[in-house]
């Protein structure tokens, strides 16, 4: 039992440590980190620190440009979070799915996923995602074509 207790730290502690690495400029070492944290937390069976871990990676994976992947991981994590009752997580993902789907072109995805994160946050009263909600709104409701990275984004990337 204490394994498992020091193990979910640890797959946590990988989690935090990619935005620090991110933060610190180092986006691959970021991306390994969060990659790790994923891997334990699905040996682990911990549905609850995948998903966090999963929304992460998605998060990542899109400041890299790897916008398909980060789809997916924001999809998986979306479903793990309505497995286990979080809709506060479950509308993290979905506001931020709604911008990823924005980027990929596709408009309708972004609407729907964007309403539905919304009407969650609405229901449940979610502080995680009202930081993140009149960004992604604006995205979301001005979109006319998939955007082209800005500098910023750019600059993370690379």
């Amino acid at each position: 039992m204490r394994i498992s207790a020091i193990a979910r730290t640890i797959a946590a502690a990988l989690r935090l440590q990619s935005y620090v690495l991110l933060a610190k400029g180092d986006l691959a070492k970021a991306l390994q980190s969060v990659e790790a944290s994923a891997d334990a937390s699905r040996r682990l069976g911990d549905d609850a620190q995948l998903a966090s871990s999963l929304n992460a990676l998605a998060e990542l994976s899109r400041v890299a440009g790897r916008l398909e992947e980060a789809k997916a991981y924001y999809e998986e994590g979306i479903a793990l979070h309505r497995r286990n009752d979080d809709g506060g997580g479950c509308a993290v993902g979905q506001v931020n799915l709604a911008v990823t789907n924005v980027m990929l072109g596709d408009l309708d995805a972004a609407r729907r996923w964007f309403a539905d994160g919304m009407g969650m946050v609405t229901a449940i009263g979610s502080r995680r995602t009202m930081p993140t909600a009149p960004v992604a709104a604006a995205v979301v409701s001005e979109a006319t074509d998939a955007p082209t990275p800005t500098p910023c984004c750019q600059l993370r990337a690379s």
